[in-house]
């Protein structure tokens, strides 16, 4: 399997990993939110869960500030929910 991936035959999430690395480092709010739905949304994860865990405490953050960490997770899930279903509405409406 190992050397498959090294050969380029199998991907890994390592890029998307990255990617969020950096837009946490950067603390752009708009694009944290943004970029795991369509990384979500648009890519095909080995690992979307993994992904989704490593984000959520990130995107939670805003919401703390009114609430709980349990409540601002749930909250983070929703928006981030909603945001999915809005671009893909949006896709789906301009392929029309």
């Amino acid at each position: 399997m190992e050397a498959a991936r090294r050969r380029g035959l199998l991907r890994d999430d390592a890029g998307y990993e990255r990617c969020k690395a950096e837009v946490v480092l950067f603390q752009m709010p708009q694009q944290l939110t943004t970029l795991p739905c369509v990384i979500l949304l648009y890519c095909n994860l080995t690992t979307p869960i993994e992904l989704w865990n490593s984000f959520k405490g990130y995107m939670a953050q805003d919401f703390m500030q009114h609430a709980d960490a349990e409540t601002a997770e749930a909250m983070t899930f929703y928006a981030t929910i909603e945001k999915s279903w809005k671009n893909k509405v949006k896709d789906v409406a301009i392929s029309l």
